[in-house]
């Protein structure tokens, strides 16, 4: 009888140490079958191009980052002297165009990148001859499936307003003392930038 006994527990540790194992190599299976998932980049501002207008003109062709990848991100800020419109170019949207009286309009596109438009130009042609100043946005890692957002537009007096979230861009415009033509400024928590025309 012990002998028995002695052989049944023999054959349970046995059958445990297989139970065991199989779970073991069962749980090794599933890990190793299943699909990493990978992460998501954060959009990134990649590149900030300036061109300026000094002289009032029409057309107002707009230099390109000099490198643009597919499903980039572009986002152009032109703010011209006066009030005139500005007619949005082929392959590019309107996200808002507002004028300030009859002293400084601010117009805001997007593109998503096809990945052609790396050091060309675009022209943003106004209504009459004005002078402006453009900028454009090369976001990388763009989602690319929903258009940007764009919040409605505020004014006030403060000269170093604060953005409650980092390395969100914030533009501002404002007249240019010294020349009609605007300065914009992009001011994040993180960042501070400021183009001029002089």
């Amino acid at each position: 009888m012990a002998i028995e006994i002695k052989e049944m527990m023999s054959k349970t540790k046995w059958h445990s140490k297989v139970i065991h194992l199989v779970v073991a190599l069962a749980l090794v299976l599933s890990f190793s079958l299943v699909t990493t998932v990978p992460a998501l980049a954060v959009p990134v501002v990649a590149s900030v191009t300036e061109t300026a207008f000094g002289t009032a003109t029409m057309d107002h062709y707009v230099n390109m980052p000099a490198t643009v990848n597919v499903s980039d991100l572009l986002i152009v800020l032109l703010t011209n002297d006066r009030n005139e419109s500005v007619t949005t170019p082929g392959g590019w949207s309107l996200l808002a165009s507002d004028a300030n009286g009859a002293h400084v309009r601010l117009s805001v596109y997007y593109e998503i990148a096809t990945g052609t438009e790396g050091g060309t130009t675009v022209n943003f042609v106004t209504s009459a001859s004005e002078q402006a100043m453009a900028q454009v946005y090369r976001i990388s890692n763009y989602h690319g499936t929903t258009p940007p957002e764009i919040s409605t537009a505020a004014t006030s007096t403060d000269m170093a307003p604060e953005t409650a979230i980092a390395n969100v861009p914030v533009v501002f415009q404002y007249p240019n003392r010294t020349n009609p033509a605007n300065r914009i400024a992009r001011i994040t928590k993180n960042d501070f930038f400021t183009s001029t025309l002089s």
